[in-house]
């Protein structure tokens, strides 16, 4: 066991996905469905915890991210839609080109298939700026994080269709969540 929690955290998602990997052959599928390209290379990033993730070349040297959900409720319809949303204020945020489900030996996989942000992440990009550069990065991403909460939405939690949500207002929201603790404590249940 190691003390390290990057790397403990790294160890947990390779064995996670150890468990599972979609065929080459349908993650060429879902980009070629989405983008109407011919996919010639893919690569496993291993650094997310609900989504397996590949990035595809196709043959025009274009790169797509592909996102494949395998269990529960994935949300991928709502984050396409926050995507928009946020886009629509100026944050750039890939393109969401395709968010469908199809059926791979009898288990249904929900996928986004969406453009590459150019770039690298912000993680490595800390290590080769000065203090004062990361401050300019740290007030450009204020900046962002200002014009998202621009954006107006229906309500709270799941977005169940167009404009309508689990709740309408927060004070809802947060009663259905304090009836539900009161419940599981009286169950005994914490």
């Amino acid at each position: 066991m190691t003390n390290n929690p990057h790397r403990a955290y790294q160890a947990y998602l390779e064995a996670r996905y150890a468990r599972f990997s979609t065929p080459e052959a349908l993650v060429f599928r879902m980009v070629r469905t989405a983008t109407g390209t011919r996919p010639v290379a893919s690569a496993r990033i291993l650094k997310g915890n609900d989504n397996e993730v590949y990035v595809v070349t196709t043959a025009q040297r274009q790169e797509f991210v592909t996102r494949i959900h395998r269990a529960g409720e994935s949300g991928l319809q709502d984050e396409a839609w926050a995507l928009a949303a946020v886009r629509a204020v100026g944050v750039p945020v890939p393109d969401v080109l395709l968010v469908d489900r199809l059926v791979d030996k009898e288990q249904s996989l929900e996928y986004m298939v969406q453009t590459k942000v150019p770039g690298r992440s912000l993680a490595e990009l800390q290590r080769a700026l000065t203090p004062q550069e990361w401050e300019h990065v740290l007030l450009q991403m204020g900046g962002m994080l200002a014009r998202v909460h621009t954006v107006r939405t229906g309500g709270f939690y799941k977005r169940q269709r167009e404009d309508v949500w689990d709740f309408p207002t927060r004070s809802g929201l947060m009663t259905s969540v304090a009836q539900d603790r009161a419940a599981r404590w009286l169950r005994g249940q914490g």
